[in-house]
This record gives structure tokens, sequence and C-alpha cells, in this order.
């Protein structure tokens, strides 16, 4: 082994175990445990702790992952089955994966033959990528399987369609049992194959169309259409009975068949093997072992591995096959559930229904159209959009033209109003979001700084009011050089406040914010900057307005500890509890996970109506940036509990923090991340991605700078310079005025130092401009970001007229 150091450690995303084996020096193989995404029954649990094999180089970085899938029904030994396939990966320069499917090998859940158990392959390569993000490229993943494995391989690749950059697929499954002459229930599997496709799904035979509907759910085939992206390679001998040649040819033939041009397909290649056929790689002349194409159904050794991939494994190794883009329009087959980058849909329990999704993401408004094609025309969808291209842009979400709700973007919405024959829309609005103001800087209501022991109460908020302390006395904490708090800012970057300080809880004490002091916000954002010295079983609270008891419950933000917590899946993370009614509440799990000892920003914005928004930035990492993650909320209002607000605990005082809280501030409304106090102002593309869509950033010609998408005159520069909309003609950076005093010009500009602002005048518009520096400041006022300056200007004797302009310099990020 190398000189890494493995722990049990806590990821976003998952609880991770890590069990080490001796190995020699630089090649490891452990066995990773991480959770699944898809619950075994419709709004059940997930199961937590699945199983998959990895194998990879300790001393490779960036390697392609390769993903070996195992054959159809065995309950043990699929790790050492498959050993010698993943090692052959590995020793071509793959991170290897080999997943043990539910109730196999020790992994938790139900076995369901290509159901939902196909989402925990996803689930499995997301976790490595979260694990190992300096080991892996993320970019570039091949999966291969054989028999049982090949038809999770199908699956895979129709279910996930831009996910994989190649695949092969050895005598997989496209079929278990929809249709009634050709699938592998009635051709091909033996008795003891059929005993448990019965087990899994049902008996095909006994004439229930929901059982056949079940089957219509694994049937990749049918689904082949949704592939035209990765590298896809389908292996079987022209003389295989056990899941004959017809299962790679229906899912190649009904490929082709989906073609909108010609060659759109060409990216699939059915490969029939014959006991003397050789295809000469090497070009020696010499018929090799190597270049048999013919794979007998079994596990494959290394010849006949080699055989197969030589067509195509160098070129997945070089990184040179390209990363799937998903089309901006299209008509897919659901089998059972559908997850791209840009949207997902779910259909009933995930493994009983199919339909035909029609999609179109190309403009404004993002459609929807679903049909289903199973028999249970009722079955409900659920639909999530992937918003992160539009962040804090209003979104309205309209099911045949009747609004569902208006949500706010930035990152997964869902929606369970996609039905059969309905047609979803999500509008994208351009106007200001009443949810988002934008510019609204924060204006504290309170901002508890720790600075100092003396000041270890005090709020320099507007609301002025002091922290008591409550139990053992949390102490003042002076930011050291090195270890926990040292990566805390000694001057936060959006006010150049000094930061000396923090303050230090011990899990026995906590601060409430005066006996009376109770704010109700109907939006407001909570920021600070937290460490952890260890986790506990249970959870840990940075701040709450929470009491246990009826009527009392209102919200809490902290992270889990080492037991679950129902509605997240992984220790360590950020989560916030809401309740509308006071009697109730709900956690919601925000995906992201603090390590102990390290120093992090975090912050929660929650809005009525909309999403809740959580922010966390690592601050123990170089260049470390802003991670954002918006969950739906089960809840329109927060209560307006009596509970007091408390910092460092909830429920009276329990569950209170262990470690580091400093820089604790609450701010009415939603902020932009420039708005936060880990950032140092308005940046362009914060500006640009409020206005302008990901395509029409892509395309570039309206988001040139010297673009004027409204026509009033006003580039994109100078509106951004300006703070005013690029495409709304009823706002002027620039006006000139004459009163008693003589010429007054205003100026209206984003209060940013970079910006250099200057104020420039002539006389003649074929002359000279000379900067205007014969000028004064007669008035000043502030909203948000947005500086408007009044200047009373001493015209030149000569000059019988005068005309204005302003220039700036923009930084570009």
């Amino acid at each position: 082994m190398s000189s890494r150091t493995f722990y049990s450690i806590v990821l976003s995303g998952g609880i991770y175990l890590v069990m080490m084996l001796s190995l020699p020096a630089e090649m490891v193989r452990e066995v990773m445990t991480y959770p699944s995404a898809f619950p075994e029954t419709v709004g059940g649990a997930q199961p937590t702790a699945l199983l998959a094999e990895l194998n990879y180089d300790d001393a490779l970085a960036g390697a392609p992952i390769a993903v070996v899938m195992h054959q159809f029904s065995a309950s043990s030994g699929n790790f050492d089955n498959y050993r010698s396939n993943a090692l052959t990966l590995r020793d071509l320069g793959f991170f290897v994966i080999t997943p043990s499917m539910r109730g196999r090998d020790g992994s938790d859940g139900r076995r369901d033959s290509g159901g939902r158990e196909v989402h925990d392959i996803y689930d499995a390569v997301e976790a490595v990528k979260a694990r190992y993000p300096e080991l892996v490229d993320p970019g570039h993943v091949y999966i291969t399987g054989y028999s049982g494995g090949g038809g999770n391989t199908l699956s895979a690749l129709t279910k996930f369609p831009d996910y994989w950059n190649a695949a092969a697929s050895f005598f997989g499954i496209s079929d278990y049992g929809y249709d009634s002459e050709s699938s592998w229930y009635f051709h091909g599997s033996k008795a003891n194959h059929q005993s448990t496709l019965r087990s899994d799904v049902g008996n095909p035979t006994a004439g229930d169309p929901l059982v056949i509907d079940r089957f219509y759910a694994r049937a990749s085939d049918r689904a082949a259409g949704n592939n035209p992206y990765a590298e896809i390679h389908l292996f079987v001998n022209e003389d295989e009975a056990l899941t004959p040649l017809y299962q790679h040819q229906s899912y190649y033939t009904r490929a082709l068949a989906a073609e909108s041009f010609t060659g759109e397909f060409a990216n699939v290649t059915h490969h029939v093997g014959y006991p003397d056929l050789y295809v000469d790689f090497n070009q020696d002349g010499q018929d090799s072992a190597d270049e048999l194409q013919y794979w007998v159904h079994q596990k494959q050794n290394a010849d006949q591995q080699a055989a197969a991939e030589r067509w195509f494994i160098d070129r997945m190794v070089a990184k040179q096959i390209p990363t799937p883009e998903l089309n901006r329009a299209d008509t897919m087959h659901v089998a059972g559930y559908l997850k791209t980058e840009a949207f997902a849909l779910y259909l009933g329990d995930g493994q009983n229904a199919a339909g035909a999704l029609t999609y179109d993401l190309s403009s404004d408004t993002y459609t929807f159209d679903l049909d289903i094609l199973s028999s249970d025309e009722t079955v409900p969808a659920l639909l999530r959009v992937n918003t992160r291209h539009h962040v804090g842009k209003r979104i309205e979400i309209r099911a045949d033209g009747a609004l569902v709700k208006t949500t706010l973007g930035g990152g997964w919405v869902e929606t369970d109003a996609l039905r059969h024959a309905t047609t979803v829309t999500l509008n994208f609005s351009h106007e200001d979001s009443p949810l988002l103001p934008v510019y609204a800087r924060s204006e504290a209501v309170s901002y508890w700084r720790f600075e100092s022991s003396g000041s270890l109460l005090d709020d320099s908020g507007a609301g002025a009011q002091g922290l008591v302390i409550e139990g053992d006395a949390p102490t003042f904490f002076a930011l050291p050089a090195s270890g926990l708090g040292s990566n805390i800012p000694g001057t936060i970057p959006q006010s150049s406040l000094a930061n000396a300080g923090a303050a230090l809880l011990n899990r026995a004490g906590y601060f409430s914010a005066g006996s009376g002091h109770i704010f109700h916000l109907s939006a407001f954002t909570l920021e600070a900057i937290v460490s952890t010295e260890q986790l506990h079983a249970g959870t840990q609270y940075i701040a709450s307005k929470y009491h246990g008891v009826d009527s009392q419950r209102g919200w809490s933000l902290g992270i889990t500890g080492t037991n679950a917590v129902p509605g997240t899946s992984s220790e360590g993370e950020l989560f916030m509890t809401v309740s509308k009614y006071g009697s109730d509440a709900t956690v919601i799990g925000s995906g992201q996970s603090l390590q102990p000892g390290n120093d992090y920003y975090v912050s929660v914005s929650y809005m009525p109506g909309g999403p809740i928004l959580f922010r966390v930035m690592n601050l123990s990492q170089p260049d470390a940036t802003i991670t954002r993650t918006l969950r739906d909320s089960p809840v329109s209002s927060l209560f307006e509990t009596s509970a007091p607000l408390l910092v460092g605990a909830y429920n009276g005082g329990q569950n209170a923090w262990d470690g580091i809280i400093d820089e604790l501030r609450v701010s009415p409304g939603v902020l932009l991340d420039s708005h936060l106090m880990v950032s140092s102002g308005i940046r362009r593309q914060d500006w640009q991605d409020y206005y302008f869509t990901h395509d029409e950033q892509a395309d570039g010609l309206l988001t040139l700078p010297e673009s004027d998408p409204d026509n009033d005159g006003i580039s994109n520069w100078l509106e951004f310079a300006a703070g005013t909309d690029p495409r709304q003609s009823n706002a002027r950076p620039l006006l000139v005025s004459r009163d008693a005093d003589g010429v007054r010009v205003s100026v209206q500009h984003l209060d940013i130092p970079e910006l250099a602002a200057q104020l420039w005048y002539t006389d003649d518009l074929n002359g000279v401009w000379l900067p205007a520096g014969q000028h004064k400041l007669v008035e000043q006022s502030a909203e948000g970001y947005v500086l408007s300056e009044s200047y009373a200007f001493e015209a030149p004797a000569h000059a019988s007229q005068l005309y204005f302009k302003t220039s700036y310099t923009i930084p570009e990020s």
C-alpha cells in the first residue's frame, strides 16, 4: 500500500464502511458499503447497506471507471467469481466496481430481477465518484456484464442513457418475460431461472396484466431507442442456447428502427460469434486465442474478454470515447424509470409500468408529454427536472395549462402532476422573482460574531438581541494558526470585518437569544461557520426555534450523528426540520455532510411555497467553492412557534453542538451566493445566470458584452455595471438634468470597487472625451448592491452644450 490512510468515512450521499484487505503495494481491493437512492416500496425506506467490491491502482489518478456485473441468480460468491474479470480491467488502468445486487453477498434489500435493483448500479458509481474524487474521472464510465449481468448492462443503458461512455453486454437478457414467445422465460431459461422470475416478478403464463406490466418495465429491448449516445457492443454466439441470439438481436434491431436519421444508432454493434471466427487485431497474420470471436456462456477468461474488448477498450482507457450529451428534444421509452442529467421520470413503484415520454428542453419552456403503454393508465408518475442552469429564476409548473405550483430554479424540482395523456410544462421567468430579489444585500436581523470573551453574547444585527448562556458556559475561542478553526477566515470576505474568535461549545452548554427574542420571518437565510469535534450517536444543532411539545415545533438546523435519521442518508449530514402546524415536523436532508475536524461555512434559506436551499463550503479545502442543493419543502409556511431561538441546541437545550460556532447571521429573504458572508460581491456570472438561460449562454449571441437584448441602447456590460435588467428597457444608468444649481448628473451602478466607474464629458461629439473631474457628490443612496449617486457638474465657461457618458472596468469573474 501507499502512504494513503483509509478510515471509516462519512460522505455526501451515504455511509461508506471500508474493509481493507492485504494486497501488494499500490493495488487495492476493498468492499464498499453504500446506500440506495431507490426504496423497496413506494414511500418506503431505501436499502442502506449495498455492497460492491472495488479493485484499483492506488497510485493512478483520474482513472476511467469500469463496472462489472455478475450473472443471474447467484446469491453469493459473485465477488470471487468475477474478480479475475475485474482485475483484467484494473490492470488496463480502470477503477473497477463490482456491485453485488440486492439480496446477494450480504447486500441489503430484496432482489427483483432487473427492476429497482438496476438503480443500485448507478448509485454505486455515484458513491465511488464522491468517495474517490482524486482517483477517478467521473466523465468516463464503462459498464459490462455477463448473462444476467449483460441484462443489467442493457437495462442500465436504457434507464440511464446519457451516463455511460461505453458498454459491453455478453449474452445479455433484453426481455425477461414480456413477449410470450421470444422472451427469456419462454425461450432459453431453465426451471430454476423460471422459479426465480416467478418469485421476483410474477408468473407470466398466468395471464395477469399487472404481472405482464412488471415484465414490460424490465424489457430493455423496447427501450433500445433511448441510447444513441454510448458506444455499445453486444457479444453473443450464433449457437447460444441459454440466452439465445434473439435477446441481443431484438435490442439491436429495435435500436435501428428508432433512427430519426441514417446512422443515428451506429453506436450499437452486434457481434455474432462462431467457433472459427477470428479478427486479426494486431495484423500479424496469425489466429490468436485473444482474437477468437466466440464467447461461451460462462465467466469469460482473459482471452475471451480481450477478444471482445479489443474492439474499443484502448480508446476507452485513453478517454477517446466522448462523454454523452442528451438530445434537447426526443421521445424515450420509460421502462419503469428513466434518469438523465436533465430530468428523471419514475412510473408507479419503478418496476410495474412502462410509458413513452416526449420532452423538449430547447426553450425557456420545458415540455413533457406522457403516454402510459402498460395496462394501468392510472399509474402515478414522479417527474424530476434539473434546473441548475436557471438559478434564481421563478418557475411555474403547469399541467395541461393549469398552474400546479411555483418554485425557484437552481436544483432538482419535482411534480407528480404528469399522468397519462398529460402535458407538463416548466416555464422559466425572466421577471424578478418575489422569492429572490436581485442584489438584495443582507440586513441581518441578528448577527452574533463571538469576537471576544467580552463580546461573546453581543448581537451586531438590527435586532440587537444579546445571547444568554444556558447550561455549562460556552467559551470564547481564539482562532488558531493550525488545527480546528484555523481555516475560518480572519477577514469576512463580504464585509471585510476582522474575525479573531468564535464560540466553543462542549455539548453541555448553549445560548438562547434573550428571553423575549422571537423573530417571525416568512423567508429567511441563516448562515454560520461551524466545526465539530466529533459525531455522536444523536444529532447536533446549530440553531433552532423548536420545542418538542405540541404546538411549539417550528424549525431547526443541525447535522446527523452516527444513528440513522429518517429523511437523511449519511452521517454528519446537514439537515433542516420544518413544521407547519407545530404538532409534527419533517426532516429535510441536504445530501451534504460535514466531516469532524474540518471548518465549514453552512447556510439554509427557507422561502414560503418554494424549496429549501442548502449551501456548504468546506473551508478546509484549498480553493473551496459553495455547493448548493435544493430540496422541495413539505410545508408552505413555518409555524410561528413561541419557542425561543436557541444557538447550539434545540428542544429546550437537547442535542447541543460539540465544537465551534462562528459568525451566525439571520437575514430576511433568500440571498444569492454573491450576498453570503463568504462572498466578496456580485460576480458577472451570477448576473448572467439570473437573466439568461443555459441555452442562451451556450449560443452566446444575446450574452455578448456588447449585445443589447432589450434594444434600449445600453449594452450588457453597462446593464451589469448599473445593476439593471438587460431584458427590460425601462432603466437608465445615467441621467442628466438642469436645476437652479446648474447641471446635475445621476449615475447608477453596482457597489463593487473593481468596477472602477468613471464619468466623462465632452462639448463636441466629434471631439475628445474628458474625465469629469470638476464635479462634487451632492447625494448618494443605496438599495442592495446598487448605488445611486448625483453629482453637481461645473460646466466650462465656453460650453454651450454638454454630453456625458460613464465607463467601467468590469471584472470577468
